[in-house]
């Protein structure tokens, strides 16, 4: 099995202009933020406001991922800075 990707790889893919990128770049995400560091390290490295744009910009099965990895987050008590009026209203 392949090694799983960095923060810089992650980000990298959620911030890409194809689709099926970021779609498989969230997928990813959403595992890896079972691991508490990766999470720091994934907001660390500015991934927060690239996971905010997915969540309001993508739809299906990308903005599902999203969704996870940001659920993820916040159980972990993390990225609550970047919840915002706008990913509620994107939510509801």
């Amino acid at each position: 099995m392949d090694n799983p990707p960095d923060v810089a790889t992650i980000v990298a893919g959620m911030d890409s202009d194809t689709e099926s990128h970021r779609k498989l770049a969230a997928f990813h995400l959403q595992s890896l933020l079972g691991d508490a560091d990766f999470a720091d390290a994934f907001i660390q490295g500015d991934g927060l406001p690239v996971l905010r744009r997915v969540v309001l910009d993508d739809n299906a099965n990308t903005l599902a991922y999203a969704l996870g990895s940001l659920t993820k987050l916040l159980e972990l008590n993390m990225g609550w800075e970047g919840v915002r009026s706008d990913i509620i209203a994107r939510v509801r």
